[in-house]
């Protein structure tokens, strides 16, 4: 709770430092709009460079960053400082900057972010310019140039801010033997059924340090999103969750982890993350599995079709006419639902790095592909997560299905225990007593109810419901403490919508006319 009233304290600082910018760059449109005001376009230009330079402040304390907190604390104290010993050049309220100076510096282990070590040296040699300059005029002219001291300072302190707005660096791409690590991991932990979709080309990896261990995370909005579990050893994973934190808050990013198992919540929450349910996955388990009567009926009309369901394999040879096939299907199917998919939390096709992906294929006698699955291994292979069912437009009806009912007879002959269908976003989910959760258990509420057009939530349940799962289990989104709803949101959207807000609204309008 301390976190919570902590984290929206913060906000409400830099909200008010917003409100700062804003103000002052509003008052220098106004003098310069009217000219019977008696002021120098000198003295117009610094009330709109300190606007600047507390917009841009803005930017870098929402990122955590320490430097922009040093030259905000140094800006406002000067300000301060000058209304109180000399007459006051900026017209500003001395109470609420006081109010502002003394916060900042209560909740100053907040902004530990560090700036790019290039960009700070950048910042410090500007700084010194800045100092040497301030004293040459200052002796040389004294108060005669007043105006101009002050806008060769305030330029200074903008470009100081501009300069460690930047956190450190990070590396954008990866290698192809750390993938090979992944799959190596993989293959010697137990896993998340989503566990497998971190092998995807789109991830950055985080290494633990002197253990094995891995996280993988797409970068959406200064937030890396992670699926699944930590990939370790389930007694190292607090300690690659801390290290994992101090690591995503020293670049400035906060982290959020969709879909964690059950079993690790308790561990998750021990290190400060906030949790809430997020659906339920369903999960068969083929020893005991009965084909439910509706299941049924669609494999009976798919059989009397001479429908081949068979294993593509691209790892031991590669077939362009089927690959062409899939791909086709593949955007079809996408351009028929007339959405874009969480890439976050989903595989790709990817035949040219299939690693131990399985494709499984429903053709007719003359090849023609009408529908597509794609499975994940998980659990040392003992289970399979259905990651991607698609058909083609013109396949009988039924044909999804009875390409999941033949890949579980596959899978049961091979000794595979269990099978997830994946999840059912938002479904039944429970409320956990305290302010955060209760924001995102809310927010899920609403989106399942009120957001049917952006995603088809409840046709999806409904979908994994038909095939009478052995049970539904929980599975929670965790997100760190510094997040805020909104940017969760926002992140969350901007995943999906690659584009932008634009797109997203295009998609609603597309939706909404069909």
């Amino acid at each position: 709770m301390k976190t919570v009233i902590k984290k929206y304290h913060v906000i409400s600082l830099i909200l008010l430092i917003l409100f700062l910018g804003l103000k002052n760059i509003g008052y220098s449109l106004y003098l310069l709009k009217n000219p019977d005001i008696n002021s120098s376009y000198i003295y117009i230009l610094n009330y709109f460079l300190l606007g600047l330079c507390f917009m841009f402040i803005t930017q870098g304390l929402l990122r955590r960053l320490r430097a922009v907190w040093l030259v905000n604390m140094f800006l406002i104290f000067l300000i301060i400082i000058r209304n109180f010993f000399q007459n006051a050049y900026f017209k500003e309220n001395i109470v609420l900057l006081g109010y502002i100076l003394i916060s900042l510096l209560l909740e100053s282990t907040w902004f530990k972010a560090k700036t790019n070590f290039i960009r700070l040296k950048q910042a410090t040699i500007v700084l010194a310019i800045l100092m040497i300059v301030d004293v040459i005029l200052k002796v040389n002219w004294g108060s005669n140039f007043s105006d101009m001291i002050i806008y060769i300072n305030l330029s200074l302190i903008l470009i100081i801010t501009l300069l460690v707005l930047r956190p450190i660096v990070l590396r954008s791409e990866h290698h192809f033997e750390e993938r090979l690590k992944v799959q190596d991991l993989l293959n010697r932990v137990e896993t998340n059924p989503v566990s497998a979709i971190n092998l995807e080309n789109n991830r950055q990896y985080f290494f633990a340090q002197g253990y094995d261990g891995v996280i993988g995370y797409v970068l959406v909005n200064n937030m890396a999103m992670v699926v699944g579990d930590p990939i370790c050893d389930f007694t190292k994973m607090e300690d690659i969750l801390l290290e994992f934190k101090e690591y995503c808050f020293n670049r400035s990013l906060s982290s959020c982890f969709c879909q964690i198992s059950s079993k690790y919540r308790n561990v998750f929450e021990k290190v400060g993350f906030k949790l809430q349910e997020c659906g339920k996955e369903a999960i068969i388990d083929l020893n005991t599995y009965n084909i439910s009567d509706s299941i049924i009926g669609f494999n009976d009309k798919v059989d009397k079709l001479e429908i081949k369901i068979t294993e593509y394999k691209p790892a031991i040879k590669h077939d362009k006419y089927i690959e062409d096939q899939i791909y086709d299907i593949s955007d079809e199917w996408l351009k028929m639902k007339g959405s874009n998919e969480l890439s976050f939390m989903r595989g790709t096709i990817s035949f040219d790095y299939p690693f131990e992906k399985r494709y499984f294929i429903a053709k007719t006698i003359d090849d023609k592909v009408l529908g597509i699955v794609v499975c994940l291994p998980y659990k040392f292979k003992n289970g399979y997560f259905i990651d991607m069912v698609r058909e083609c437009k013109d396949a009988p009806y039924g044909i999804r299905e009875n390409l999941v009912i033949e890949i579980c007879k596959i899978l049961k002959e091979e000794k595979v225990k269990e099978v997830s269908l994946g999840l059912a976003p938002f479904v039944d989910i429970e409320y956990k007593d305290n302010t955060e959760s209760t924001f995102l258990y809310k927010a899920f509420k609403f989106i399942y109810k009120k957001m049917n057009s952006i995603y088809d939530f409840k046709e999806l349940y409904d979908y994994k419901k038909k095939y009478n799962p052995s049970l539904w289990e929980s599975r929670y989104i965790a997100v760190s403490s510094e997040i805020s709803i909104p940017s969760l949101g926002y992140a969350m959207m901007k995943a999906k919508y690659t584009k932008g807000v634009k797109e997203f609204f295009v998609s609603i309008l597309n939706n909404n006319k069909t």
